[in-house]
């Protein structure tokens, strides 16, 4: 069939408008949303018919009534669905970035969901009857925790670098080693941040090794600060030196200038299972004498996106009061979350047991294990319901990650189903996961799929069985 005929047989909107799904369709969905689905979908035809070398390469079907209804019918339903939603992390990375670093506790959600229903007093004090400080109670929290001075609460850690330097530097030099000027997730690095904040970066020392001469020779008349920067996602070994955060304070308060340090992931306490490592703790780089630290409330911390600065009283209020911080204040749910999360810290087991990011850098080899068998029970009973005897399951050991940016030589030692088909598991496997009601993201290896308990939710293993039964 030539390409003029296949124009022509692309049926009007008028046409498709009297067919009688379509009119359903539309008094379900409204005649925005289907319109719109119906121009999409001819205009796809119309690209895919121009696109075409010769019209044989096209069926009948394509351009039949009843299949571009279909297809019409299924973009309606993917378009009013909501976009963003809940998936099951099998990939065994706490702090996965692309889904949403720290889980919230489902205490914690619960809580939020009920004051997010209603009015709340983020800007009230209940006790005096008048306006209150957003972010109050939060800050109070984390200054009982930290034993910092003050402390200033914004919507996450890259807004509070831009805060902490513009606020504080704008027009001025702060001296940073140029093996801390690091890149974080999204392509965002720490000298174009310096940049936008209105700062003169001053880079020191070589990738490998910066000394504490360095940073003195730097020091001019425009210099405001020093700066220390937490390579949190990489690490430089070998024939390396760098100067210690109390030097670098000290030899800064010498020079009139402030120490600046920028943590990123930001550690309040220690799991019984050694997985957080070497990582810095927020109570000890203030011990180290830094003016004022900032860090992330999403990653080791285990709660809502955030960033938390700590501090001199003098500096955190100058900062609260600067015209940028309206446009950086964290909102309700934000706040509400960030208090449950800060107040759980003040009991070790009861962060242990309702921060889920915590809960799972600490779970053990052993206690994986026993999960990873739970799962392999729960998939093979649903495989052997469904008739799937083409299925394998096994249990692999396997290793997890912190992630988030955080920790990147730390290994924990974790358990994994392994799920092997009677063919190799490849991009049609990984579509079919994806598509389940609840999306699944798992690891692929050796062909096969590694399901990595450390990350799944014992609440999810029936419903994650039936599904894996179900698509593979």
């Amino acid at each position: 069939m030539n390409r003029q005929e296949l124009y022509r047989r692309i049926p009007k909107v008028d046409r498709l408008l009297e067919d009688s799904r379509i009119r359903e369709l539309i008094g379900r969905y409204g005649d925005e949303l289907v319109s719109s689905c119906i121009r999409e979908k001819l205009d796809g035809l119309r690209e895919m018919i121009g696109k075409a070398v010769t019209g044989d390469e096209l069926s009948n079907e394509e351009t039949e009534i009843t299949s571009i209804v279909s297809g019409i019918e299924k973009r309606v339903i993917e378009a009013s669905e909501p976009g963003l939603k809940r998936v099951i992390n099998a990939t065994g990375t706490i702090l996965h970035t692309n889904l949403g670093r720290a889980p919230i506790g489902k205490e914690f959600a619960a809580r939020a969901a009920e004051l997010m229903s209603g009015y709340t007093n983020i800007e009230y004090d209940l006790g005096k009857g008048t306006r209150g400080k957003r972010g109050g109670r939060c800050e109070e929290l984390i200054r009982q925790l930290t034993g910092a001075e003050d402390a200033l609460i914004v919507n996450n850690n890259a807004a509070a670098v831009l805060l902490i330097l513009n606020g504080l530097c704008s027009g001025r030099e702060v001296i940073v080693s140029r093996g801390e000027l690091v890149e974080i997730g999204g392509h965002f690095r720490m000298p174009d941040v310096m940049e936008a904040s209105g700062c003169r970066l001053c880079e020191v020392g070589t990738t490998n090794k910066t000394h504490l001469a360095d940073y003195q020779r730097a020091v001019t008349p425009r210099t405001a600060a020093m700066m220390k920067v937490h390579t949190s996602n990489f690490r430089v070994i070998g024939f390396t030196d760098e100067v210690s955060p109390g030097e670098l304070a000290e030899l800064a308060h010498s020079k009139g200038l402030l120490m600046i340090e920028d943590l990123g992931s930001g550690r309040l306490i220690e799991t019984e299972y050694n997985s957080l490592g070497d990582e810095p703790s927020v109570a000890s780089c203030l011990e180290n004498g830094a003016d004022v630290i900032c860090f992330s409330g999403d990653k080791l911390l285990g709660g809502p996106q955030a960033g938390i600065i700590l501090g001199k009283t003098e500096i955190i209020e100058k900062l609260r009061s600067h015209p940028v911080m309206r446009a950086l204040r964290p909102d309700k749910v934000t706040a509400s979350l960030l208090e449950m999360t800060l107040l759980a810290y003040f009991d070790k087991d009861n962060a242990l047991k309702t921060i889920p990011a915590l809960r799972m850098a600490a779970a053990s080899a052993e206690e994986l294990t026993v999960k990873a068998n739970e799962l392999k029970t729960a998939i093979e009973r649903q495989c052997e319901e469904a008739g799937r005897c083409d299925i394998e399951v096994s249990i692999e050991p396997v290793t997890d990650q912190i992630g988030g940016g955080a920790l990147p030589e730390t290994a924990l030692e974790g358990a994994a189903v392994r799920i092997r088909l009677g063919r190799p598991a490849g991009e049609a496997e990984k579509q079919a996961l994806l598509g389940c009601r609840i999306p699944v993201i798992p690891r692929f290896a050796d062909h096969d799929i590694y399901l990595s308990v450390r990350t799944i939710d014992r609440d999810d293993f029936s419903m994650l069985a039936g599904m894996l039964a179900e698509v593979l």
